[in-house]
């Protein structure tokens, strides 16, 4: 979070102006995984992110549910590279697959993988290397945040979510409903 918020301290009102979104592509193949879904209308876990993120949760949403992957919702808990962004109302959202916290039963029934352990046992520890990731998770999620990244979901009254009015009328074929391309001027965290 040093990082973003370095970054977002550095940015005059015009570049500020000029974030469509915060897409946070933060931990993507936890070995344990559980795939989450940034809940950014606030209506399962926790509060909104600004407004703008709750299309981006469902365009993110709307592409698990078109490939028939559960995913969970996940609180925007300010823990993550997407908090600085946030705080200066950029909508924000991403995707997620675990850290510390400990997979639960029901958990472990949709997903597989171990109850009562954590989604990834190396977080921020030396162990945290390449052959700790599991290949399933960041497969389905990359697959996920890959078109995320060059479409913005149609918000109110039809206008693409941001500042932008570049965003066209048409859906790519294959993409889920509300999808929209444009030139995105989006600020990404590292994936993993």
């Amino acid at each position: 979070m040093l990082g973003s918020g370095h970054y977002v301290d550095g940015l005059d009102a015009r570049q500020r102006g000029e974030l469509a979104a915060y897409l946070n592509f933060d931990m993507l193949g936890s070995p344990n995984f559980v795939r989450y879904v940034y809940d950014g209308d606030g209506s399962s876990v926790g509060d909104p992110g600004p407004p703008g993120s709750a299309a981006l949760e469902r365009l993110l949403g709307d592409y698990l549910n078109s490939r028939n992957l559960p995913y969970e919702p996940t609180e925007l808990s300010g823990r993550s590279d997407y908090a600085p962004f946030a705080r200066i109302g950029v909508p924000v959202g991403g995707l997620f697959s675990g850290a510390e916290e400990r997979k639960t039963r029901n958990e472990a029934v949709r997903y597989g993988g171990t109850e009562g352990e954590p989604l990834d046992r190396c977080y921020h520890r030396a162990c945290d290397t390449l052959a700790n990731v599991a290949d399933t998770a960041l497969d389905e999620l990359g697959d996920a945040a890959g078109p995320c990244a060059g479409a913005r979901p149609a918000g109110p009254a039809g206008r693409a979510v941001g500042r932008s009015p570049r965003a066209s009328s048409r859906s790519p074929a294959g993409e889920p409903p509300g999808w929209r391309r444009s030139p995105p001027r989006v600020a990404g965290g590292p994936a993993r």
